[in-house]
């Protein structure tokens, strides 16, 4: 039954997985024979003999399994690492099934031209969400708002269905308009300021779903920023700095890039109102940046898939110095990637001769927003506008201090 060595005596090991004293022979012998469940094993004497003398006299197998079983040889742990094998097994293969899958995406990924369209679909259901909030009844008033944390506040307003607003867009009021005209006011343009604000900021005015366009075009821009994962990515503290530093760059972008639609030569509210009516020599330069960035905008014949582009980038442009580096590195590669969209749709739209140098006029867009918005808080903070919003307007007061 056993190997026996050089000196007649049997070379017996512990085998671990027999649990017994044993030697490799009747180990291996055993192991057999639990895997495939002792079939085919008869008794060479019928039971007619012990499982020793029956074993000892015709080499019987099924005497020799039991007595295996006799010496205490358990088969627990030969069926335990079996199952455990197989699972092993089963798991290599579904990772190998998974690389393969993997370097078979990776071999063959979506053409430029797929990933560009998924992103631009992505981006225009947004627009569409945005415009729609814009125009819907949905009008949040000053004050109602204290804070950007409290904007930061729920998921995206975008994904909620608003009443349209009939008769969109409302005209100002009687007296507004009397203001903007400078019928209203006696006094020097800053006065004239301090009035617009004093009227457009009181709630009152807010009326009959008439919009402070002021404040609720940054409540747009913070909720289209909700809408992105990006924003999901961010800690409070970030979104909070990002959003107060991107709602008025996206709301300047926007009401510059509408009011090219309509066809106009300077910025205007959705009322048709200009908000450098009346004071037009106190800010000559405001209305002349203005003017030009318009002027830039039809040069370039932006259509709504650039715009959405764009929009998405300048909102992304502000610089972060309180962020962890690990989201700089996220808004960085974001950026990165919706510049390379934003320059592939361009060449394919524009052709190779004018695609490039209109790209980089576009990207031009992002410094000319940033800069005017920096002189726009500038100006409110040299004229004593922001002490205004201290009570009229936390929000907006926070976010030109931002």
């Amino acid at each position: 039954m056993h190997d026996r060595g050089q000196n007649g005596y049997i070379s017996a090991y512990f085998i671990t997985s027999v649990q017994v004293l044993a030697c490799p022979a009747c180990a291996t012998f055993f192991y057999r024979r639990v895997m495939d469940n002792g079939k085919w094993l008869r008794c060479m004497s019928e039971g007619t003999l012990n499982i020793r003398e029956c074993f000892t006299d015709f080499r019987c197998r099924a005497c020799r399994l039991q007595l295996c079983f006799a010496a205490g040889m358990t088969d627990e742990i030969i069926r335990f690492n079996a199952v455990a094998r197989r699972i092993t097994k089963e798991i290599m293969k579904s990772e190998k099934l998974a690389i393969e899958k993997m370097q078979t995406i990776v071999q063959n990924p979506p053409s430029a031209a797929v990933i560009v369209d998924r992103v631009i679909a992505d981006l225009m259901r947004i627009e569409i969400a945005f415009n729609n909030i814009r125009e819907s009844t949905f009008n949040p008033i000053p004050r109602s708002v204290a804070s950007i944390y409290e904007a930061l506040e729920g998921t995206s307003k975008l994904a909620l269905k608003f009443e349209k607003m009939e008769g969109w867009p409302l005209v100002p009021s009687e007296e507004y308009a009397a203001v903007c005209s400078g019928s209203l006011v006696v006094g020097c343009s800053i006065d004239n300021l301090f009035k617009r604000i004093e009227i457009g900021m009181n709630p009152e005015y807010c009326t009959n779903n008439r919009k402070c366009w002021y404040f609720t075009n940054l409540i747009f821009a913070i909720e289209y920023f909700k809408a992105f994962e990006i924003f999901l990515q961010l800690s409070s503290n970030t979104r909070r700095i990002l959003a107060g530093k991107m709602a008025m760059l996206c709301s300047n972008f926007v009401n510059h890039y509408y009011s090219m639609k309509m066809n106009k030569q300077c910025i205007i509210n959705p009322y048709d109102t200009n908000p450098h009516e009346g004071m037009e020599k106190e800010f000559e330069r405001e209305l002349q940046g203005s003017t030009a960035l318009i002027d830039l905008l039809k040069e370039l014949g932006m259509d709504e898939c650039e715009f959405a582009i764009l929009k998405l980038l300048i909102i992304l442009s502000p610089s972060l110095e309180d962020a962890s580096s690990h989201e700089r590195a996220i808004l960085t590669n974001h950026s990165e990637n919706f510049a390379k969209i934003l320059f592939s749709y361009v060449l394919a739209r524009r052709g190779t001769e004018m695609g490039p140098t209109t790209y980089q006029r576009m990207l031009s867009v992002i410094e000319i927003v940033n800069y005017m918005v920096k002189r726009e808080k500038d100006c409110q903070l040299l004229y004593g506008a922001v002490v205004m919003y201290h009570e009229l307007c936390p929000l907006l007061e926070e976010i030109i201090l931002t």
